[in-house]
């Protein structure tokens, strides 16, 4: 794009390959970029980016092997637009590339591309999450082997999720089944439920828990090709990892083995986890060099709250590790220099202890009672002792409470981490908002984000260089302008219109909560001046009710009454050079910054309205360089923000109590 040397310089690069950005701005004609929301209470929208490219050589056809950029003209590639002012660059846009389309001109001599590109927004909304969010912590570690136990074949096999095959086989002893495999069995109860959000898993229903004699019975044997070959016992270091629920003990017989590693039948090699009749972790391991360990710890698992359970065997001379629920982890030794050395291990049985080709098959003994599911195994890990598996922000700890009482910004956070875009965000500042367990199944992460955002009312947006930024509900508390544009100021905008209408009302809020009560505020004063205006809000996934009450009081406060607001205005630095510095200088205009509009008419009154610049939008081409805005005012109430050394006095005018 050749354009006035007054001008800032254009860049438009695209990441054809690696992390090399190539500029392409030569051949483009014309820029349109989008990003924003239309007001304060409407959800950012995928920004949007169409150029129009001079393709007369093909380089930006896809199909074209002679183009210097093949094979690389593909979808999705990132793409950026830059200014340059006074050495300093802005970037204006950033995303990826959606389409390459083909245009044929002038009776088809002249080829042009219309490139269509969306900014992370759009590229969130591709990834859907798993059923819950469990079964994406354990995805993006990359299992060796995964056993959901959360649906069943005809002939009760279990689905493994690696490979996309079935593997795994229902054994029962003594009469009818005693194990089912997704009938709707759910993890429930606090804390915990939130990281498999109710997910059906496995039941284990003995008609005897923890007995040493065998009765009726069934175990899960998890086998690791879709042959039906039983998992076999594998080199260290290893890390395996499962979650359970119980609360049923056994108080008259012995603990209730719900993972056993077992022998081929001799009965001289195992390695069983249990629950003891008083709800504590218990470890029962024999391996081929006579050493043996059968100790009670002092970690609850019987408790009825679901608990995930990690496991390690690792070292030269291998050591077995355990963690519950990602809070550190202990140490069980062999006794022996070699340490534990398991070489007659041939089944991993889920459920009860059940050695293969024992006399009678009848040595099924010690039985759980209670909820099992999510078993995954990660070979050549030792995913415990590296603290993946232990601390407070690991895996378990995390999928254990569904992220439950984390505030707006460290819910965002997680939702990207897990959406594998962690590092394009950005928080100016801890949420207000405290928030229960996560329900991200059958969502895609940007609709998993944005929702997020409305249960704290706050501001979310991506900025021109393509990070997602979260600003929380107090940010706007204190609204200082940072520029005033209009007449009279070094800002001259060159269109302004204003309204004033009731599109904007509510005073009556209902707002609804999950597990919880839906809370109705009514401003009785707006009521009787402007009739009803109701307005529906969610606020899934807060913690309690007293934040959705607060929520909706503060809705029908604000909103009580119309407001003055700018539908429309726009800037042209073209012909008002002194705009550039904020358009792509070192103070650059950007979503969120808090304006002064100001004008005076040749007839009327002069108006002052402080904003806030809800999204930015350029037009360029050769002849033309516009930036157009939507904006939403600041509230002119004062709030009382008792953390706050301005507004925290209580001997001051703010009377109204910030949430």
């Amino acid at each position: 794009m050749t354009t006035n040397p007054n001008w800032p310089s254009i860049a438009v690069q695209v990441q054809f390959s690696g992390s090399t950005w190539t500029d392409i701005a030569g051949r483009v004609q014309k820029i349109d970029a989008k990003r924003g929301r239309q007001y304060e209470l409407t959800r950012a929208q995928a920004g949007s980016l169409t150029l129009t490219v001079d393709n007369s050589d093909g380089a930006l056809d896809p199909t074209n092997t002679a183009s210097p950029y093949y094979p690389n003209v593909i979808l999705y590639r990132p793409i950026r637009v830059q200014a340059t002012w006074a050495g300093v660059t802005s970037t204006l846009w950033s995303g990826f590339v959606e389409r390459w389309p083909q245009e044929w001109g002038e009776a088809g001599n002249h080829q042009m591309t219309t490139v269509v590109a969306v900014d992370i927004l759009a590229a969130l909304a591709q990834k859907k999450f798993d059923e819950h969010l469990t079964g994406e912590l354990i995805n993006q570690l990359g299992p060796t082997y995964w056993w959901p136990l959360e649906r069943s074949t005809a002939a009760y096999q279990t689905p493994e999720r690696v490979g996309g095959v079935w593997n795994g086989r229902v054994l029962t002893y003594g009469g009818n089944q005693q194990v089912q495999v997704g009938s709707g069995n759910g993890l429930t109860g606090s804390p915990g439920a939130g990281g498999l959000e109710g997910a059906s898993i496995a039941v284990f229903t003995p008609q005897m828990v923890g007995s040493n004699v065998a009765t009726n019975a069934s175990i899960i044997r998890l086998y690791s090709t879709v042959n039906g070959q039983a998992l076999a016992f594998p080199a260290t270091p290893w890390t395996l990892t499962l979650t359970l629920q119980t609360n049923q003990r056994s108080t008259s017989n012995g603990p209730a083995v719900f993972l056993a590693f077992e022998d081929s039948g001799a009965g001289n090699q195992y390695l069983r986890f249990a629950v003891d009749p008083y709800g504590f972790l218990f470890i029962w391991a024999r391996d081929s060099n006579g050493s043996s360990y059968s100790t009670s710890w002092g970690v609850q698992l019987g408790d009825g709250s679901p608990h995930v359970l990690s496991i390690e065997l690792s070292g030269t001379n291998p050591v077995l590790y355990f963690s519950v629920d990602g809070g550190g982890y202990g140490t069980v030794s062999s006794g022996n220099p070699s340490g534990w050395q398991f070489t007659n291990l041939v089944d991993l049985n889920l459920g009860a202890q059940w050695p293969r080709n024992s006399a009678a098959d009848a040595a099924l003994f010690y039985a759980y009672g209670g909820l099992l599911g999510h078993v995954a195994w990660f070979g050549g890990h030792n995913y415990v002792t590296a603290g993946t598996f232990s601390g407070a922000t690991s895996y378990p700890a995390r999928a254990v409470k569904g992220l439950g009482g984390d505030d707006t910004s460290a819910r965002i956070a997680n939702i990207m981490s897990v959406a594998g875009r962690g590092s394009s965000f950005t928080s100016l500042g801890t949420g207000d908002a405290t928030l229960e367990s996560a329900v991200i199944g059958g969502k895609d992460a940007a609709g998993a984000i944005l929702e997020t955002n409305d249960w704290e009312n706050g501001t979310l947006f991506v900025r021109g260089d393509g990070q997602i930024v979260f600003a929380p509900r107090r940010s706007r508390y204190k609204p200082v302008s940072a520029y005033t544009l209009g007449a009279g100021t070094s800002y001259p905008l060159t269109v302004l219109a204003l309204d004033y209408d009731t599109t904007k009302l509510a005073n009556v809020v209902s707002v609804d909560r999950r597990g919880g009560i839906n809370t109705i505020t009514t401003n009785s004063a707006s009521v009787s001046t402007y009739g009803t205006w109701t307005k529906q809000v969610s606020s899934t996934g807060l913690a309690d009710d007293n934040q959705s009450y607060a929520l909706g009081q503060y809705l029908a406060g604000r909103y009580s009454a119309p407001a003055t607001r700018i539908s429309k205005a726009a800037l042209d630095p073209a012909g008002n050079p002194s705009l550039w510095p904020l358009i792509a200088g070192s103070s650059s205009l950007e979503i969120n910054s808090c304006v002064t509009v100001q004008h005076s008419p040749l007839a009327g009154h002069a108006v002052t309205l402080q904003c806030w610049v809800e999204s930015i939008n350029y037009q360029i081409s050769p002849d033309q360089f516009v930036v157009s805005m939507d904006l939403s005012p600041t509230d002119a109430r004062t709030w009382l923000t008792l953390d706050d050394a301005t507004n925290g006095h209580l001997d001051t005018p703010p009377i109204l109590l910030s949430f």
